[in-house]
């Protein structure tokens, strides 16, 4: 057998065992981060198995689109760990979705009572609007107007986006003449199955309007590109640090034009709409699920204090966001 298909299917079975593993034990009464982080460095184990069959042609591109398939069907199964996100996802699509303005309203707002539904206690900074920007309170919609709002509609949804996501990298890596093998340096990354599928995070949405922004701009169409890219900033706001890299001059007013339409629809009652953003902005712990993991295993060391154990945990998710 060649190395690299060894490799290959080395990185598959890792794959395998760490989705299925973590379905099965997400389920336990109380899963523990031991649980959580020994098989999410099985995963990354199975990634990079996988990087280096692809590197030494040993991994056929519909096993590893297939693999990728399979590894989704078994998060499918898991419960969220450590994250409440997508209840807040919930919240707001059916906020929006009878009138009301998810900018100005908290979920314990007494106006908006009569709107909650079972699960709808579970939301984080219940006294806090939404911070999310208007292209996924949209799509937050969907699972309401499909009449199935759950966890598992919102992960159909966002894998969908992350479909839409993937055909716009094999255009990429076809126009490059490039092996679509490559394909799976995203869809066997550890962080896309445990953060899109495992805990419902809607991070394909801007990410697969940026690809398709990129492809656009390559394309000569620059109108349909920056249209394209101010959809990703209203889906998520860090697509803005990509304009001044992708944008000419004559881009601007459109990106800036589109944008402040979407947002167009929500400015009410002077500047109080900015106030969920104002307050996730001081109080959100980026990464939650990994963060509060690497907070209780410093702890549990007992070589840091409480203090201390915040301060290096908030230092590692810093550079985990400007690495990953």
């Amino acid at each position: 057998m060649k190395p690299g298909l060894l490799l290959f299917l080395l990185g598959a079975a890792c794959g395998l065992v760490s989705y299925a593993w973590l379905a099965a034990a997400s389920w336990q009464p109380h899963p523990s981060p031991e649980m959580f982080f020994g098989s999410y460095l099985l995963g990354v184990l199975a990634w990079l198995l996988g990087l280096a069959a692809v590197a030494r042609q040993g991994a056929p591109t519909v096993a590893v689109i297939l693999a990728g398939v399979l590894f989704r069907g078994f998060m499918l199964g898991a419960a969220p760990l450590f994250e409440n996100d997508y209840w807040r996802y919930l919240w707001d699509g059916r906020l929006l979705l009878a009138g009301v303005n998810p900018y100005l309203h908290a979920p314990l707002d007494a106006g908006v009572a009569h709107l909650r539904f079972p699960g709808s206690d579970n939301i984080g900074y219940p006294t806090v609007p939404t911070c999310y920007p208007p292209l996924a309170e949209l799509l937050f919609t969907l699972p309401w107007r499909l009449g199935h709002p759950s966890v598992d509609a919102l992960r159909l949804l966002f894998i969908g986006c992350e479909a839409v996501l993937v055909a716009c990298l094999a255009l990429h890596l076809r126009a490059r003449q490039q092996p679509l093998a490559r394909l799976l340096v995203y869809l066997w990354h550890p962080l896309a199955m445990r953060e899109v599928v495992g805990n419902a995070h809607f991070e394909p949405l801007p990410l697969a309007f940026l690809a398709v922004s990129a492809w656009l701009y390559q394309s000569g169409r620059r109108g349909a590109g920056t249209t394209a890219l101010a959809c990703s900033v209203v889906s998520k706001t860090y697509a803005l640090l990509v304009a001044p890299l992708w944008c000419r001059r004559r881009d601007w007013p459109l990106l800036l034009v589109l944008v402040a339409l979407c947002y167009l629809p929500f400015v009410q009652d002077g500047w109080h709409w900015l106030d969920g953003m104002r307050a996730f902005a001081t109080r959100w712990r980026y990464n939650g699920g990994i963060f509060e993991g690497v907070r209780y295993l410093l702890l549990a060391t007992q070589a840091f204090d409480k203090p201390t154990a915040l301060a290096v945990a908030r230092a590692l998710m810093v550079l985990l966001f400007l690495g990953v």
